[in-house]
Protein backbone atom coordinates (compact mmCIF):
# COMPACT_ATOMS: atom_id res chain seq x y z
CA UNK A 1 0.00 0.00 0.00
CA UNK A 2 2.92 2.63 0.53
CA UNK A 3 4.13 1.81 -2.56
CA UNK A 4 1.40 2.73 -4.57
CA UNK A 5 0.67 6.07 -2.34
CA UNK A 6 4.34 6.91 -3.44
CA UNK A 7 3.90 6.46 -6.79
CA UNK A 8 0.77 8.66 -6.76
CA UNK A 9 2.58 11.72 -5.68
CA UNK A 10 5.48 10.92 -7.76
CA UNK A 11 2.94 11.24 -10.59
CA UNK A 12 1.96 14.53 -9.19
CA UNK A 13 5.22 16.22 -8.43
CA UNK A 14 6.61 14.80 -11.77
CA UNK A 15 4.75 16.33 -14.26
CA UNK A 16 2.63 19.06 -12.11
CA UNK A 17 1.06 20.98 -15.42
CA UNK A 18 -0.47 17.79 -16.52
CA UNK A 19 -4.37 17.55 -17.43
CA UNK A 20 -6.11 15.58 -15.69
CA UNK A 21 -9.54 13.55 -17.43
CA UNK A 22 -11.13 12.40 -14.62
CA UNK A 23 -11.76 14.48 -11.06
CA UNK A 24 -11.01 10.92 -9.18
CA UNK A 25 -7.72 10.65 -10.23
CA UNK A 26 -6.88 13.99 -9.64
CA UNK A 27 -8.07 14.02 -5.82
CA UNK A 28 -6.47 10.63 -5.34
CA UNK A 29 -3.31 12.54 -6.19
CA UNK A 30 -3.56 15.02 -4.07
CA UNK A 31 -4.68 13.03 -1.27
CA UNK A 32 -1.64 10.96 -1.48
CA UNK A 33 0.90 13.49 -1.78
CA UNK A 34 -0.49 15.94 0.42
CA UNK A 35 -3.15 14.29 2.84
CA UNK A 36 -3.07 15.76 6.38
CA UNK A 37 -1.19 19.10 5.56
CA UNK A 38 -2.27 22.13 4.95
CA UNK A 39 -1.90 23.60 1.93
CA UNK A 40 -3.37 26.35 -0.84
CA UNK A 41 -4.61 24.40 -3.86
CA UNK A 42 -5.82 25.93 -6.54
CA UNK A 43 -7.00 23.56 -9.44
CA UNK A 44 -8.12 25.50 -12.66
CA UNK A 45 -11.05 23.26 -14.79
CA UNK A 46 -12.14 23.44 -17.99
CA UNK A 47 -15.84 23.12 -19.12
CA UNK A 48 -17.37 23.28 -22.37
CA UNK A 49 -20.40 25.12 -22.29
CA UNK A 50 -23.51 23.89 -24.82
CA UNK A 51 -25.61 26.37 -26.23
CA UNK A 52 -29.24 25.78 -27.60
CA UNK A 53 -28.39 27.94 -30.72
CA UNK A 54 -25.89 24.34 -31.15
CA UNK A 55 -22.66 26.73 -30.82
CA UNK A 56 -20.44 25.77 -28.14
CA UNK A 57 -17.63 27.61 -25.32
CA UNK A 58 -14.55 26.53 -23.58
CA UNK A 59 -14.23 28.21 -20.16
CA UNK A 60 -12.37 28.19 -17.28
CA UNK A 61 -13.03 28.42 -13.87
CA UNK A 62 -10.83 27.76 -10.84
CA UNK A 63 -11.55 26.30 -7.90
CA UNK A 64 -9.52 27.24 -4.66
CA UNK A 65 -8.95 25.49 -1.32
CA UNK A 66 -6.91 26.76 1.63
CA UNK A 67 -6.38 24.33 4.88
CA UNK A 68 -6.59 20.74 5.65
CA UNK A 69 -6.08 18.50 2.37
CA UNK A 70 -8.78 15.75 3.33
CA UNK A 71 -11.72 14.07 1.38
CA UNK A 72 -14.17 16.23 2.75
CA UNK A 73 -12.17 19.45 1.21
CA UNK A 74 -12.32 17.61 -2.46
CA UNK A 75 -16.44 16.57 -2.11
CA UNK A 76 -16.95 20.28 -1.53
CA UNK A 77 -14.98 21.66 -4.08
CA UNK A 78 -16.43 18.63 -6.30
CA UNK A 79 -19.64 20.81 -4.79
CA UNK A 80 -18.75 24.19 -5.69
CA UNK A 81 -18.19 23.15 -9.73
CA UNK A 82 -21.27 20.93 -10.25
CA UNK A 83 -23.15 24.88 -8.68
CA UNK A 84 -21.24 26.73 -11.45
CA UNK A 85 -21.83 23.74 -13.75
CA UNK A 86 -26.07 24.61 -13.14
CA UNK A 87 -25.78 28.01 -13.40
CA UNK A 88 -22.72 29.50 -15.27
CA UNK A 89 -21.35 33.09 -15.06
CA UNK A 90 -19.21 35.50 -15.71
CA UNK A 91 -17.74 38.83 -14.71
CA UNK A 92 -17.47 41.96 -16.95
CA UNK A 93 -15.62 44.00 -14.79
CA UNK A 94 -17.61 44.53 -11.39
CA UNK A 95 -21.08 42.99 -12.69
CA UNK A 96 -21.82 39.23 -12.79
CA UNK A 97 -23.61 37.73 -16.24
CA UNK A 98 -24.97 34.42 -16.21
CA UNK A 99 -24.37 32.90 -19.22
CA UNK A 100 -28.01 32.55 -21.68
CA UNK A 101 -29.34 29.83 -23.44
CA UNK A 102 -27.40 27.19 -22.17
CA UNK A 103 -28.41 23.60 -23.10
CA UNK A 104 -25.68 21.57 -20.72
CA UNK A 105 -22.33 21.84 -19.78
CA UNK A 106 -19.44 19.35 -19.55
CA UNK A 107 -16.82 18.78 -17.47
CA UNK A 108 -13.59 18.83 -19.54
CA UNK A 109 -10.23 18.29 -17.62
CA UNK A 110 -8.35 19.79 -15.00
CA UNK A 111 -5.71 21.53 -16.66
CA UNK A 112 -3.67 21.60 -14.21
CA UNK A 113 -2.84 21.52 -10.00
CA UNK A 114 -1.07 24.66 -8.33
CA UNK A 115 -0.16 23.71 -4.62
CA UNK A 116 1.17 26.28 -2.04
CA UNK A 117 2.98 25.68 1.36
CA UNK A 118 0.20 27.51 3.76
Amino acid sequence: MGCMNSKKSDRLERAPNSKYMLWRDAVNDLLAAYGGQFKDIVIPVRLVILFCDGTSKHLDYSLRHNGLVQKSAFYNLRRTLVSFMEAPYCFYGDYLSFYNNVHHDKFNCIVNIVVIDC
